[in-house]
């Protein structure tokens, strides 16, 4: 069955089918921070830099303020995963004292964000509802604190405005009419970090449209005269 890994809503990990933080409680270990770490490297994978150097990974993990003396712990969170994912430790490559990755080969890894991902490169109408399905489970980290996290909290709404712009990509191809009630019925849950009062061109009130049409006629107008 393999590792499976949930970013989207409530954060969770399994080992084939077994959930990870039981894993790590029978080990004796503090899963909650451990979960975190996997938690990041999952969310930095595929990206241009799918590696994450250890101090960097501390500045998303803890506040300014808790960030001293966290290089030891971050090794033995990194052991502790790998002991409590066996018999797919290797899916956590390269070293704690350095960089980390996730392994997507030969491993049997699965992580919700990357079947997102995928759907959006298909782009058909059924990959539109896988990839509205894996969205509509919820935001990123959806129950993790973020208070003083500002790294995280930062690399999290990045990633969620890259989701809102594939997601849109992916609704508006000539293969999925925006027109259609579900796409109507889900526009407001696609763009829930979109800034406030932009509208697309179609949306603009008919006077408004207007008034720009004016604007823009009036100078060749008076030219004309």
């Amino acid at each position: 069955m393999g590792v499976a890994i949930y970013l989207m809503g409530p954060l969770k990990a399994e080992v084939d089918g077994q959930n990870l933080t039981d894993r790590l409680r029978e080990q004796g270990e503090a899963p909650i921070k451990a979960l975190h770490v996997l938690a990041v490297l999952a969310l930095r994978a595929r990206g241009m830099q799918n590696s994450i150097e250890r101090d960097e990974l501390i500045r998303l993990l803890w506040s300014d303020k808790d960030q001293h003396g966290k290089r030891d712990l971050i090794r033995h969170y990194v052991c502790w995963l790998r002991a409590a994912l066996e018999p797919y430790a290797a899916c956590i490559g390269g070293k704690a004292s350095s960089f980390l990755w996730l392994e997507e080969r030969p491993v049997d890894l699965w992580v919700d964000l990357w079947e997102f991902d995928d759907a959006c490169e298909k782009g058909d109408a059924a990959a539109l509802q896988q990839a509205q399905e894996q969205f509509n489970r919820g935001k990123l980290f959806k129950d993790v604190p973020l208070t003083g996290r500002k790294n995280l909290q930062e690399a999290i709404d990045l990633r969620e405005r890259d989701m809102n712009s594939k997601l849109e990509q992916l609704r508006s191809a000539p293969d999925n009419p925006d027109c259609s009630p579900t796409a109507q019925d889900t526009k407001q849950e696609m763009w829930p970090l979109a800034p406030i009062g932009m509208q697309a061109p179609s949306e603009r009130p008919p006077r408004q449209l207007a008034a720009r049409v004016w604007v823009i006629m009036t100078p060749r107008i008076r030219t004309a005269v």
